[in-house]
């Protein structure tokens, strides 16, 4: 498949080594209200994740601070996907096993590449998908206004915003899921992984939610809270 995404994203790969290794691998979108990429939650995972064997690619995708705006950031997830999996056959990794993951605004994005694709190919279809108290709804009370804004632009609808709000593009070939979030989180309120997980549930997807009550938002790995290690056990079970 084509794409004219130009620039394309930067990747940079992290690749485990290839003894006792889980055989897939994970895309990372870094979050960063769609004007930024945060470190920790970019490289900062790629290499909790490599140190249990699993491989993974963090994509630097277009934000408003580019002077775009969407499709841009969906256009550089999907063209992420098409990479990593055209690069697994050379790596010797499973491109059925390909997936995304992103916090906050990447979140977001993670949730928008694992349902638009259909409107695009069936090869760009993640295999999974992992929510870090992502930005999900961009319309009601629990909206975080900033992403939607750098999102979208300031003179964006309301029509718009719902369309693209990650709960409301589940369908039945929506990929299973992994979330987590925090009940304190005030940027991104819990309700946006809630309202993610119902429309899983809806569609009768498989998904594992790790809630905790205590924890500011962005929170990365940076935490008690043994999240990491929920999710490196859910991957090794694909």
């Amino acid at each position: 498949m084509q794409f004219e995404t130009n620039p394309h994203p930067h990747i940079t790969e992290y690749i485990a080594s290839s003894s006792n290794r889980w055989q897939g691998a994970v895309i990372i979108f870094p979050g960063g209200g769609y004007t930024h990429h945060a470190e920790h939650e970019g490289k900062g995972y790629a290499d909790f994740l490599l140190k249990h064997g699993i491989s993974s690619f963090v994509s630097i995708y277009r934000t408003a601070g580019d002077n775009v705006q969407h499709p841009a950031m969906l256009e550089d997830a999907l063209w992420s996907i098409n990479y990593v999996k055209n690069r697994c056959k050379e790596l010797n990794l499973n491109d059925k096993l390909v997936g995304v993951m992103g916090s906050s605004a990447g979140g977001h994005l993670a949730s928008h590449a694992m349902s638009a694709w259909q409107n695009y190919s069936q090869d760009l279809r993640p295999a999974f998908g992992v929510l870090c108290y992502p930005v999900i709804d961009l319309v009601s009370e629990y909206a975080n206004l900033g992403s939607r804004i750098n999102l979208l632009g300031k003179n964006n609808s309301d029509t718009l915003a719902s369309s693209i709000s990650g709960h409301n593009m589940v369908h039945a070939d929506t990929p299973p899921a992994f979330l987590w979030h925090t009940g304190e989180d005030q940027s991104v309120p819990i309700e946006n992984s809630l309202f993610m997980a119902l429309a899983l549930s809806k569609y009768k997807i498989p998904f594992e939610m790790h809630t905790y009550h205590e924890g500011q938002h962005g929170l990365g790995l940076n935490t008690d809270h043994l999240w990491g290690q929920a999710l490196v056990k859910w991957l090794y079970k694909f």
